[in-house]
């Protein structure tokens, strides 16, 4: 899997109360369905139309929408453009956001049990991405 996340503003810039991180989502991507255990997740789309899941609800964002996922909540999305897409995320607070994107970015295939991997940083893998 190819990801392409970059992070923007880090803990240790803010006391550990918020990473920010930009991710461009190619065409019909979007990550497993799953849930942050203790984080908020704030998305911004800058560029393209994506397709949100939160719990049962389903959302779609273009250019200048937000969406705010509390902690606890099963989410995804999904780019549903036909061009890559741009977001920008926030988790509150930050914990280990950092390592578990770059660890996805430089390792992904060298995780070899992703539930474990997700649980390791305050995540549940609770499902495959949208269809």
């Amino acid at each position: 899997m190819n990801f392409r996340i970059q992070n923007l503003v880090n803990a240790g810039q803010t006391g550990n109360s918020i990473s920010i991180f930009e991710e461009v989502t190619a065409p019909g991507f979007g990550p497993p369905l799953h849930s942050h255990l203790a984080q908020l997740e704030i998305f911004h789309v800058i560029k393209g139309r994506h397709k949100f899941r939160l719990a049962e609800q389903e959302i779609e964002a273009g250019p200048g929408d937000c969406v705010l996922v509390p902690a606890g909540v099963p989410h995804t999305f999904k780019n549903i453009d036909s061009e890559d897409g741009l977001l920008h995320f926030e988790l509150l607070p930050a914990g280990s956001a950092e390592a578990f994107f770059y660890r996805l970015v430089t390792d992904f295939a060298g995780i070899d049990d992703m539930g474990a991997f997700f649980q390791e940083h305050g995540l549940a893998l609770l499902g495959p991405p949208i269809e």
